[in-house]
């Protein structure tokens, strides 16, 4: 009983220590904007109809024109909109993707290469048909006019494939992660690889050895080209774990490692990847640990580029039963 009640004080006293240290950073917080303001450049809006516009992306190229990607209500359905802002705010262009049946276009990435062009990718529906089907799209637009300079639809499966995100290289090819929905309860993570006039150079999938749901997270690649994809995999049993899947510059479609992640037995559901200048590898999400199988933890990995060895991992919480919103890596290179 005793060491009961000790373990429940010890847990009080974090809790009130907790709730002290966040006292004290707001009032820092606060005391800090009484001397400093934080003067917004500027800010727009974009609103196609009086329904839901939700922007999914923006990347930044080196004249300082912004370009944001989303899924927008046409009236009918879904498109995938991506606008550019010219370093003032203003609106330079505007281009829709519409698959042209009832169904929603989504985005789910975009990028920019090192000349300009703008690469965004999600999923259409392709058929316009009692029968849905959904493929992953890659779209190059050009970042003068907006035009649209190539579209690739990858055939995939006949059931639900998704988008996941994209990214490209230093010598201009596009790298595409996604999920091919093979039938109900078995899915697999997709890689695709273009270059960049849009021929499709490799496909691989991914499956961690078992006919499971997979998914599709993030891609990264690295200051010499190496591939790293981030996936959520199921395990032996029945949960998920992060996986990163390396391939190297030269790779026709051969994965380099693969390693799985855990962090306690439970979920784990990765939300994004960060490579640094050494090649190591940063992965971040979150994980219900099997303590607790209510409350989602932080889980964050560090690993070994190279190889795929675990360097470390970090779960964070504060005790909070709550699930945490996702959280994306920001480290200054």
């Amino acid at each position: 009983m005793s060491s009961e009640f000790d373990e429940y004080e010890s847990i009080v006293n974090c809790m009130i220590k907790s709730k002290l240290l966040l006292l004290l950073l707001a009032s820092t917080i606060l005391t800090s904007s009484l001397f400093s303001q934080v003067n917004i450049q500027w800010q727009n809006s974009f609103d196609n109809a009086t329904n839901v516009d939700q922007s999914i992306g923006i990347v930044v190229d080196n004249g300082g024109n912004s370009y944001v990607t989303g899924t927008s209500w046409n009236g009918t359905d879904y498109d995938i909109v991506t606008i550019k802002y010219d370093p003032s705010g203003v609106q330079d262009w505007v281009a829709t993707y519409d698959g042209g049946s009832f169904y929603p276009d989504e985005a789910r990435g975009i990028t920019i290469d090192k000349f300009g062009f703008i690469y965004v990718t999600g999923h259409t529906e392709t058929t316009g048909g009692v029968s849905v089907d959904y493929d992953i799209i890659t779209i190059k637009y050009d970042p003068a006019n907006g035009n649209e300079i190539w579209n690739d639809i990858n055939a995939g499966t006949a059931n639900f494939d998704q988008s996941g995100g994209i990214v490209t290289d230093t010598l201009d090819n596009v790298y595409v992660i996604g999920t091919l929905e093979n039938g109900a309860g078995n899915n697999d993570v997709v890689i695709l690889k273009y270059n960049g006039a849009g021929a499709l150079q490799w496909s691989d999938t991914y499956d961690n050895g078992l006919a499971n749901i997979h998914f599709g997270r993030k891609i990264k690649t690295d200051r010499e080209g190496n591939v790293y994809a981030l996936a959520e995999v199921s395990t032996s049993s029945n949960f998920t774990d992060y996986a990163v899947i390396k391939y190297d510059v030269s790779s026709t479609g051969n994965i380099d490692w693969s390693q799985t992640y855990d962090a306690d037995g439970a979920i784990d559901t990765p939300k994004d990847i960060y490579i640094d200048t050494l090649g190591n590898v940063y992965v971040t999400g979150g994980s219900f640990t099997s303590n607790l199988a209510l409350k989602e933890d932080y889980y964050t990995v560090k690993i070994n580029g190279s190889n795929g060895n675990e360097i470390w991992d970090a779960l964070y919480n504060q005790f909070e039963f709550l699930r945490h919103q996702r959280m994306l890596i920001q480290i200054k290179r």
